[in-house]
């Protein structure tokens, strides 16, 4: 059978922010050689036809940003708290829209966050230093807003560790 040989009938896609579905509605032809085979819901298994397969393959883009920011840290707040926001919703917005994609993009995955911390003082100084990244969103219990933390010290000038979406 061929491409030619399959009468699509009807064919309807929905998506949503929540969901995808489709459903393709086609002649008994393509159902008889359908319904012999091992239950294997994989598109490619089930439908040889590339007409039909290509219906069910859902188009996914990928966009890459890797971008870089600096602060600094006044001495005054050497002991004790000093917030830096790394990201937000504003910068994540600014950096889709910045993006030319052919649909509107709906899903954002952050793979990961590099930290690294300077210190602006002279090599060798015992400097002990924690890190607690947290999503602020998060109030109550507080404990519950922490996304990593991370003790270190900066007596070699250069402090550097990754947070990342991926067990390793």
């Amino acid at each position: 059978m061929t491409e030619k040989d399959v009468q699509i009938i009807n064919k309807e896609e929905y998506i949503s922010e929540e969901s995808t579905e489709q459903k393709v509605i086609f002649d008994i032809n393509i159902f008889e050689q359908i319904k012999g085979k091992e239950l294997d819901l994989s598109v490619e298994k089930i439908f040889k036809i590339p007409l039909i397969r290509n219906i069910f393959k859902r188009q996914k883009e990928e966009y890459y940003v890797v971008s870089q920011k600096e602060h600094i840290i006044d001495c005054k707040n050497t002991k004790g708290k000093a917030r830096i926001p790394i990201i937000n919703k504003r910068i994540i917005n600014k950096e889709i829209q910045e993006i030319k994609a052919k649909e509107p993009i709906k899903y954002v995955h952050l793979g990961g966050i590099e930290i690294l911390i300077k210190a602006c003082f002279r090599e060798g100084i015992d400097t002990p230093i924690e890190i607690y990244l947290a999503d602020d969103r998060i109030v109550e219990p507080i404990e519950r807003s922490i996304i990593s933390a991370v003790k270190g010290n900066l007596i070699y000038q250069k402090f550097k560790f990754i947070i990342s979406a991926y067990k390793r």
